[in-house]
């Protein structure tokens, strides 16, 4: 899998060689707000995520819709859990592959080495 050079780059992993000098950036900045159908648990979760991951600069606008399929996929997991519906192996793994894409699993989490602000130790005082 190819992974975009700012997750190499939080990971630790980026190197001259590897990395695509003509990568598109897109801006990080304020994602738009959830589509109106993201009702319920889904919701929740996007609420729950979606400042950490902009915080950190995991996420752009450009990724936009894949928060709101894995959002969508979660809340639909849990309303099956809640039912006591069987859930399928390929719908959980589609649910990790999302999570993990946007670096929220344990495992994708410790491959990102995200850098400290710069800035005034004492700007919080």
């Amino acid at each position: 899998m190819t992974l975009p050079t700012n997750i190499k780059k939080l990971r630790g992993t980026a190197r001259k060689h590897r990395t695509n000098d003509a990568e598109p950036v897109f801006p990080t900045g304020n994602l738009p707000e959830p589509p109106s159908w993201l009702k319920g648990h889904g919701l929740n979760e996007w609420d729950r995520i979606k400042g950490p991951l902009q915080n950190i600069g995991v996420v752009t606008d450009m990724d936009y819709t894949t928060l709101v399929v894995y959002c969508k996929m979660f809340g639909e997991f849990v309303e099956a859990v809640e039912a006591k519906e069987s859930l399928t192996a390929s719908k959980l793994m589609a649910i990790k592959a999302y999570a993990s894409d946007l670096g929220i699993t344990p495992a994708s989490r410790s491959r990102v080495m995200a850098t400290k602000p710069k800035g005034n130790a004492f700007n919080g005082f």
